[in-house]
């Protein structure tokens, strides 16, 4: 089962790359410098493969995958649902919820995707809450992020 997940990871990865190819390619996603920047021909990033594969919290993990479309869900879904009266870094699970409806909605009228996107939240939310603790924040002193990501993945 790993190996199937893992080789449709690999599959989809190649594919946002040659999304990025096209994009490199037709001129697209070129920046010319400017006095504080330098020229730039991959400006408009797709996936970051990398960061996604070694990423050490579920935050980083649903950021660096289909950068475009998380960028657009977070600026024109999750911002509009965010109460602003609040003040930051209080966790707002109504925003969270209709985020994650949304993009399962844009997915497919399939229960597979709304489970999926509903469990994807479930994990945002628990690590946003557990990551505040002073357990956690004990158990960084001693390992690093990636190993207690690790583990905590093994678990579930």
């Amino acid at each position: 089962m790993i190996l199937a997940a893992n080789s449709r990871c690999h599959y989809l990865c190649a594919r946002f790359a040659y999304q990025e190819a096209g994009l490199i390619a037709s001129g697209i996603s070129y920046k010319a410098s400017t006095e504080d920047t330098p020229e730039m021909f991959n400006s408009l990033r797709c996936i970051g493969i990398l960061q996604f594969m070694w990423s050490s919290n579920p935050k980083d993990a649903i950021s660096n995958w289909n950068i475009r479309t998380q960028e657009w869900l977070k600026y024109y879904v999750m911002l509009r649902f965010t109460d602003r009266k609040l003040p930051r870094g209080i966790l707002q699970p109504w925003a969270l919820f209709g985020t994650f409806a949304v993009s399962a909605c844009f997915h497919g009228l399939y229960h597979g995707y709304y489970s999926f996107f509903f469990s994807l939240m479930m994990i945002d939310v628990a690590w946003k809450i557990g990551d505040s603790t002073a357990f956690v924040g004990k158990l960084r002193a001693i390992f690093p992020a990636r190993a207690i990501t690790l583990v905590s993945i093994a678990l579930a």
